[in-house]
């Protein structure tokens, strides 16, 4: 796996890691979190026998630049990920994201459709007329974050910075803020999965009513935090994406 960075447009240092060859796919870690989480789980090196494997730290994560400022995030978080595909040669790419990430995906795939080959959801979708509830969600993880227990902070980016992840949380109502007839707009291949448990379910569900082709999974037993940590997680994504090659 190559390590490597670039610097976005706005100055910001981007890291991020490449491995495999094949059609490429870009995944997008969680809120708080590091690509490292798709090493740990799995889901990379499953992927990495058929396609290129694109990691980045989103800004504000892992070895990436973290600035302070909410200007600094917002849609330019959206921007990040069709600099990282310029920088690898990229024209279009299968998205992958997990939560905060799987948000990113569907508003990516809004902005650029002709970039965005198809997308894999978890763990969240899209709020629609519950934004007010999901920015809520952001503040409360934003004020467990530092009181979160050493078991915890093993799978949360190393070296946080309160105040970086605090100028995300402020930007995310740029992100989310988009309507139903928006969103409709979104023709793509798309698959929405989710914990049983997990209270962002219907974030994912309610695209059923939107979208024309998706589909969509549920995790028994499964609550917010565990999907991405589920032992079929990289198997699920690999049979999506591998009828999308």
């Amino acid at each position: 796996m190559q390590a490597k960075q670039i610097v976005a447009r706005d100055g910001v240092r981007l890291s991020y890691r490449v491995s495999g060859q094949g059609p490429a796919v870009m995944l997008l870690h969680g809120f708080a979190q590091w690509s490292q989480m798709w090493i740990d789980n799995g889901v990379a090196e499953r992927l990495s026998g058929q396609f290129t494997v694109i990691l980045p730290d989103r800004r504000g994560h892992g070895r990436s630049g973290r600035p302070n400022r909410p200007g600094d995030y917002g849609l330019r978080m959206v921007q990040d990920i069709f600099d990282l595909m310029d920088a690898e040669g990229v024209r279009a790419a299968h998205l992958v994201g997990y939560s905060h990430g799987s948000e990113l995906a569907w508003r990516a795939a809004l902005e650029r459709p002709d970039r965005v080959r198809s997308v894999f959801l978890m763990a969240s979708g899209w709020p629609g007329p519950h934004l007010d509830t999901a920015l809520d969600g952001y503040r409360e993880i934003l004020e467990w974050l530092p009181h979160a227990s050493p078991e915890d902070r093993q799978w949360l980016t190393p070296k946080m910075d309160v105040t970086a992840l605090g100028a995300i949380v402020s930007s995310m109502r740029e992100i989310l803020d988009v309507t139903s007839e928006e969103m409709t707009r979104l023709r793509l291949r798309a698959f929405g999965l989710a914990g049983e448990d997990d209270p962002e379910r219907p974030t994912l569900e309610r695209l059923s009513e939107l979208l024309p082709d998706y589909t969509f999974e549920i995790l028994p037993g499964t609550d917010h935090l565990a999907t991405w940590q589920h032992p079929e997680l990289p198997g699920l994504v690999e049979r999506f994406l591998t009828r999308e090659r």
